[in-house]
């Protein structure tokens, strides 16, 4: 049992470093690649 005691709060670390690698990635996400599309598109560039 102390095994699983030792483990729980390298699993909550592991948890909010996903969460804040998930917050990151869809930030840069939108800001390098949806935003600029979604410009490029409402002003007609030709191929979009």
């Amino acid at each position: 049992m102390k095994a699983f005691s030792i483990a729980k709060p390298s699993k909550e670390k592991l948890f909010w470093g996903w969460i804040a690698y998930q917050t990151v990635k869809g930030l840069m996400t939108t800001t390098f690649i949806w935003i600029p599309l979604w410009m490029a598109w409402r002003t007609g560039l030709p191929g979009l």
